[in-house]
């Protein structure tokens, strides 16, 4: 009888009868390739078309990591199933059926390490992106290491256990040798368990500019399991330090709580110089670039004059447009923290004694101003049979992310960031699209924001879902709105404190004359590959010398005591010192 899959199809004479399994395993044959090739034009198009139209790519990545192997695990196993139908075994089938098992489990393997690349890896880079902790932008550059060799040992082992080789033995065996290597590579265990602490309580995160304890300003480029990547600022090298070393370092962040850092320049003046009229000339000098934090009304009044700039007028004319645009981001902060303390007081007064089904109604209606007024929308979004709420940038150039984007599109144009007439062009897709790898001060500086719009989105759905049904958080609302608040203005973006603003010391009289600190903010220390310290530093001290020679103020000459000893010799051996 020739069978074909599982239907009996003919009958053959008896003279014949000695074709019939190998006719069976022809047809089983044909039949699987017939079938794969119905799967891969039909319902492979179908179902493309449909992952096509839905606003998710999470499906199409997994149709693409899906299609080859799943087309080449139903031949395989059509092939393995032909070969049941010969009705006998011998060395050669037995031996081909084994293989194509472990081929099929090798084509397992790699479709489980496809998905794990190309859904978990990278969606969990997105996911992280868009939160607040540093333990998952360690852990993933960890979990895409050692993954791949957990996937594909797990196959081996698989593969091993069907051949039947006797795993028990080999775990005993390996016991017996770890136990050896415990000692042998105690080291390399240190590391690695120093590796697991610095991700448990990690100091820093990914691109977290640190200090070692000798003074070496590095940037931090990878964290893995024995020794943790470093970039030397200085010397344009990179440090690979063990963990154990790093975890007992002492470590300064020089990004955290942000990127912004205070520094200070020194000024000396002649004894009779006007102490007032320096103190006012070194404030106007501080307040008047573009680069250092203070109040933004008085930025703009005096940074017309400020005439040291590198980058000449083209310079001025850019920062005086986005100081213009960060006042007006200021403002719509201040908005947003008005509507929140008010939306505050009428939560408190609904939440008492829990809330009825017409209260959530009107809270969820006193906080869509709140999403509008930040540039956010929210969306049902149906995934198979649930609905979820999402929450999006609506794309309204008034709201505080449209004014944010225009602000920081407008900065990156900044000539000291390499801005060109393109530069807008670029932005413009980079908010749209992720950089793997920021080459550019204006692909850093969009990363930077574009991660802090991200994790607002995250953080306004969490609490357009709390409102939508707050069920067991009735009493909780008002503290998760002064939470958003406060995160806006620790996180996102705080309307400058008075505290960050420049400020002029006087020293009083020194070995040169009359002695004065400056003491000031500059806005990012990450830009312009961390040189933007050093070149506020230069255009500070040329304003310096150009303001006070137009002001007549002049600075101490250099002195230095000389002691002239000499010894000359009188009759009689006697010497006699002057």
């Amino acid at each position: 009888m020739v069978t074909i899959f599982v239907w009996d199809v003919v009958q053959l004479p008896p003279d014949w009868a000695w074709l019939a399994p190998w006719l069976s395993l022809a047809g089983t044959a044909a039949f699987w390739l017939a079938a794969a090739f119905i799967l891969r034009r039909v319902i492979f198009v179908l179902v493309r078309q449909f992952t096509r139209r839905t606003e998710t790519d999470v499906d199409d990545v997994i149709m693409d990591a899906s299609g080859p192997p799943l087309l080449l695990m139903v031949v395989l196993f059509g092939l393995y199933n032909s070969f049941e139908h010969l009705g006998f075994h011998n060395t050669v089938v037995d031996g081909v059926e084994r293989a194509l098992v472990v081929a099929l489990i090798g084509v397992v393997t790699y479709w489980v390490w496809r998905l794990f690349k190309e859904v978990v890896i990278y969606y969990g880079g997105r996911f992280a992106e868009a939160t607040e902790s540093s333990l998952d932008d360690v852990l993933l550059p960890i979990a895409n290491r050692l993954g791949p060799i957990v996937i594909f040992l797990g196959g081996g082992l698989v593969a091993l256990q069907y051949l039947g080789v006797n795993l028990q033995a080999l775990v005993v065996a390996i016991g017996g040798a770890s136990f050896i290597l415990a000692f042998a590579l105690q080291d390399i265990l240190s590391n690695i368990f120093s590796g697991l602490s610095l991700v448990v309580d990690t100091p820093f995160a990914y691109r977290d500019l640190i200090v070692l304890a000798d003074g070496t300003l590095c940037e931090v480029r990878r964290i893995g399991l024995r020794v943790t990547e470093l970039y030397d600022v200085n010397r344009h090298s990179v440090i690979y330090m063990p963990n154990s070393q790093l975890a007992n370092e002492r470590l300064v962040n020089m990004t955290r709580p942000s990127p912004d850092l205070i520094d200070s320049v020194a000024v000396s003046v002649d004894a009779d110089a006007d102490l007032d009229a320096v103190q006012d000339i070194l404030a106007s000098i501080l307040l008047g670039h573009p680069d250092v934090l203070g109040d933004l009304d008085e930025k703009l009044e005096h940074l017309p004059r400020f005439g040291a700039l590198e980058s000449g007028e083209v310079k001025r004319a850019n920062g005086q447009l986005r100081l213009e645009l960060e006042k007006r981001v200021d403002a719509k902060v201040q908005e947003i923290f008005v509507r929140i303390d008010r939306l505050v007081h009428r939560v408190r007064r609904l939440e008492k004694g829990g809330l009825t089904a017409a209260e959530t109604r009107a809270l969820n209606t006193w906080l869509q101003p709140l999403l509008v007024d930040l540039g956010l929308a929210a969306r049902e979004v149906r995934q198979g049979r649930r609905t979820r709420r999402v929450v999006e940038y609506n794309y309204d150039p008034q709201s505080l992310i449209g004014l944010v984007r225009e602000w920081i599109t407008l900065w990156a144009c900044d000539p000291d960031l390499g801005g060109q007439a393109d530069t807008r062009l670029d932005v413009a897709a980079h908010w749209e699209e992720e950089v793997d790898e920021a080459l550019h001060d204006y692909e850093l500086l969009v990363g930077q924001w574009r991660r802090r719009i991200r994790r607002l989105c995250s953080r306004m759905a969490d609490v357009q879902a709390k409102f939508a049904d707050p069920r067991g958080m009735e009493q909780r609302l008002d503290d998760l709105l002064l939470d958003l608040s406060r995160w806006i203005r620790n996180n996102f973006k705080e309307p400058e404190p008075k505290w960050k603003g420049p400020d002029v010391n006087f020293n009083g009289p020194d070995d040169k004359g009359m002695s004065f600190t400056v003491e000031f903010f500059i806005d990012d220390i990450e830009l312009e590959h961390f040189e933007r310290q050093e070149r506020v530093q230069r255009e500070l001290r040329r304003e310096i010398v150009r303001r006070f020679a137009a002001a007549g103020i002049t600075f101490p000459l250099p002195q230095q005591i000389v002691h002239f000893r000499s010894e000359l010799k009188l009759p009689g051996n006697t010497e006699q010192s002057f």
